[in-house]
Protein backbone atom coordinates (compact mmCIF):
# COMPACT_ATOMS: atom_id res chain seq x y z
CA UNK A 1 0.00 0.00 0.00
CA UNK A 2 1.22 3.20 -0.95
CA UNK A 3 1.29 6.45 1.69
CA UNK A 4 -1.57 8.07 -0.57
CA UNK A 5 -3.87 5.25 0.48
CA UNK A 6 -2.88 4.95 3.73
CA UNK A 7 -3.16 8.60 4.88
CA UNK A 8 -6.99 8.31 3.03
CA UNK A 9 -7.40 5.21 5.60
CA UNK A 10 -6.76 6.60 8.44
CA UNK A 11 -8.76 10.37 7.74
CA UNK A 12 -11.62 8.55 7.07
CA UNK A 13 -10.76 6.28 10.55
CA UNK A 14 -10.32 10.41 12.06
CA UNK A 15 -13.92 11.30 10.63
CA UNK A 16 -16.24 8.34 11.12
CA UNK A 17 -14.37 8.10 14.93
CA UNK A 18 -15.56 11.99 15.41
CA UNK A 19 -19.11 11.62 14.52
CA UNK A 20 -19.32 8.06 16.12
CA UNK A 21 -18.28 9.88 19.61
CA UNK A 22 -20.44 12.91 18.24
CA UNK A 23 -23.61 11.07 18.26
CA UNK A 24 -22.88 8.87 21.29
CA UNK A 25 -22.43 11.97 23.75
CA UNK A 26 -25.69 13.36 22.68
CA UNK A 27 -28.92 12.20 24.05
CA UNK A 28 -30.35 10.42 20.91
CA UNK A 29 -27.54 8.17 19.40
CA UNK A 30 -29.54 6.59 16.47
CA UNK A 31 -31.58 9.73 15.59
CA UNK A 32 -28.10 11.65 15.85
CA UNK A 33 -26.61 9.22 13.02
CA UNK A 34 -29.67 8.75 10.81
CA UNK A 35 -29.57 12.66 10.75
CA UNK A 36 -25.69 12.49 10.20
CA UNK A 37 -25.73 10.50 7.34
CA UNK A 38 -28.98 12.71 5.43
CA UNK A 39 -26.61 15.67 6.07
CA UNK A 40 -23.36 13.82 4.85
CA UNK A 41 -25.42 12.70 1.49
CA UNK A 42 -26.81 16.23 1.10
CA UNK A 43 -23.24 17.70 1.65
CA UNK A 44 -22.16 15.80 -0.98
CA UNK A 45 -24.63 16.64 -3.39
CA UNK A 46 -24.31 20.43 -2.23
CA UNK A 47 -20.55 20.30 -2.97
CA UNK A 48 -21.33 18.71 -6.76
CA UNK A 49 -23.83 21.47 -7.13
CA UNK A 50 -21.82 24.71 -6.06
CA UNK A 51 -18.55 22.89 -7.74
CA UNK A 52 -20.10 24.93 -11.59
CA UNK A 53 -18.72 28.10 -9.92
CA UNK A 54 -15.90 26.87 -7.38
CA UNK A 55 -14.55 24.25 -10.20
CA UNK A 56 -14.14 21.62 -7.37
CA UNK A 57 -16.81 18.72 -7.45
CA UNK A 58 -16.64 15.21 -6.01
CA UNK A 59 -17.77 12.63 -8.43
CA UNK A 60 -20.72 10.78 -7.36
CA UNK A 61 -20.05 6.91 -6.63
CA UNK A 62 -20.86 4.19 -4.25
CA UNK A 63 -17.28 4.72 -2.73
CA UNK A 64 -17.87 8.60 -2.28
CA UNK A 65 -21.74 8.00 -1.31
CA UNK A 66 -20.75 5.55 1.16
CA UNK A 67 -17.82 7.85 3.20
CA UNK A 68 -20.56 10.46 3.03
CA UNK A 69 -22.71 8.35 4.42
CA UNK A 70 -20.90 7.05 7.43
CA UNK A 71 -18.84 10.28 7.92
CA UNK A 72 -21.44 12.65 7.36
CA UNK A 73 -19.89 16.22 6.76
CA UNK A 74 -16.84 15.70 8.11
CA UNK A 75 -16.05 12.77 5.87
CA UNK A 76 -17.02 15.03 2.97
CA UNK A 77 -15.29 17.73 4.09
CA UNK A 78 -12.14 15.29 4.30
CA UNK A 79 -13.29 14.24 0.12
CA UNK A 80 -12.78 17.45 -0.17
CA UNK A 81 -9.25 18.29 1.01
CA UNK A 82 -7.49 15.14 -0.11
CA UNK A 83 -9.06 16.18 -3.83
CA UNK A 84 -7.68 19.73 -3.17
CA UNK A 85 -4.19 18.49 -1.50
CA UNK A 86 -3.47 15.28 -3.35
CA UNK A 87 -4.38 15.74 -7.08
Amino acid sequence: MDLRTTVFYAAQGVCLLAVLIGCAKSGSAVKNFFFSVISGIAALFAVNVTGILSGVSLGVNPYTVCVSAAGGVPGVIMLLALKVLCL
